[in-house]
């Protein structure tokens, strides 16, 4: 049981990883009039935070389904292992931020509309 929870929360972080790497996916080309509307500031922000969200929050939760066994006796253990699953959230998810912006803009084919 252990292993399926590890297995589904490191999607849940990787589908978030896939979120932010590649919003053009989400939604239809052509559906943005201009890169600076405030439907797709919008857009980049919600993108931007369900994606940490879930990247965070997989990742969270996968080391502390493994983990948490070592810790089921000692309430010092667990302090620890939330700590280090803590950290290693945060971590994960400023590592896909910076990816993200590593990346080149995503230029619009069309010249009416505009893509994130």
């Amino acid at each position: 049981m252990v292993i399926l929870q590890t297995l589904l929360f490191v999607g849940f972080a990787l589908l978030g990883r896939w979120f932010q790497l590649h919003p053009e996916k989400v939604f239809p080309q052509g559906w943005f009039t201009s890169e600076n509307s405030f439907s797709a500031r919008l857009f980049r922000a919600e993108i931007t935070a369900i994606g940490v969200f879930a990247v965070f929050g997989g990742t969270y939760s996968a080391l502390f389904a493994a983990l948490r066994s070592v810790a089921s006796r000692s309430e010092v253990l667990y302090g620890v292992v939330v700590c280090i699953c803590f950290i290693s959230g945060i971590a994960a998810a400023a590592l896909v931020r910076r990816e993200v912006k590593a990346q080149p803009r995503h230029k619009s084919e069309s010249p009416y509309v505009w893509w994130p």
